[in-house]
């Protein structure tokens, strides 16, 4: 009988499904209590598993890797000290010959703006440069802070938007002055590049950026998105028609076929194997 009982009990310690009761060769009107030492190697453990609260996490004395910054290598070359920006020799650019197949887009204003693009840039890993408004830089700080954060290059396009050879140079210089304080606010810096005005330009403003410095920007394919009777599909073929590496491609953030427009040029753009880079990455890229 207790050889019986001995193979029954070897027979149940086997067995793979631990919710089994180990059985006992010990007859159970003398049965011990359950030892308090750990279970031995291959054995289910009866000790509760430590609970780690919801969200929080098990500290570790290993160091976190530090953030890698958005902002492009070339635009952090290309950045100016601010106030003290260098006078430069008069420069201007419309389309570049880069290495790689690398465009440019540029959006200006901000007036309104549509965080729809910019949400829609982001979710695509693309920044570009903006030519901001003095005015809406002075007005939307966070919107700065959001777009610098991000790694886009936050360029000049006067505090008013005005046509700027009508002005005197002294009216040209508070323009630029006064919309480069509200950015490098927030920047730091000063990038070195502006965008006039409706594109109107001379050489008398060319000298004044120059002295300023600043490189006159202008652009070789645009979406036209500030006519009237435009539509997405119009903006999205004016740009991308021809498009070639190189190209600086103007678009704006408030007008309202932008957004949808937008998506078919990436779309577009992802088809033809031509990265979006920022202006700075196209220059370096052109050298």
């Amino acid at each position: 009988m207790l050889a019986s009982v001995l193979v029954a009990t070897l027979m149940i310690a086997g067995s793979d499904d631990v919710r089994q009761p180990r059985a006992s060769a010990v007859p159970v009107a003398a049965a011990k209590p359950a030892a308090t030492k750990p279970a031995a190697s291959g054995t289910a453990s009866t000790s509760k598993p430590k609970v780690v609260p919801v969200g929080s996490a098990e500290p570790s004395s290993a160091p976190k890797p530090k953030p890698r910054s958005k902002i492009p290598k070339a635009v952090k070359n290309a950045a100016l000290d601010y106030p003290d920006a260098p006078s430069i020799e008069p420069r201007s650019y419309a389309k570049l010959e880069p290495k790689h197949r690398y465009v440019a887009i540029t959006l200006d204003d901000g007036l309104p703006f549509d965080e729809r693009i910019l949400d829609l840039l982001e979710d695509n890993d693309i920044r570009c440069t903006t030519f901001l408004l003095g005015s809406v830089a002075a007005d939307r700080p966070d919107l700065v802070r959001r777009l610098h954060k991000s790694g886009f290059e936050i360029a000049n396009h006067t505090w008013s938007h005005p046509g700027l050879p009508n002005l005197s140079d002294g009216e040209i210089r508070e323009e630029l002055r006064r919309s480069q304080k509200a950015i490098s606010k927030v920047t730091k810096n000063q990038a070195p590049y502006l965008r006039p005005p409706y594109g109107a330009t001379d050489q008398r403003v060319k000298q004044i950026a120059a002295e300023e410095g600043y490189q006159i920007v202008m652009w070789s394919r645009t979406f036209g998105d500030t006519g009237r009777g435009q539509t997405p599909e119009k903006c999205y073929r004016r740009a991308m028609k021809g498009v070639q590496p190189g190209d600086v491609i103007l678009c704006h953030w408030g007008q309202d076929d932008t957004y949808e427009a937008m998506k078919l040029v990436i779309k577009q753009l992802k088809r033809k194997n031509l990265k979006a880079v920022t202006l700075s990455e196209l220059i370096a890229d052109s050298q």
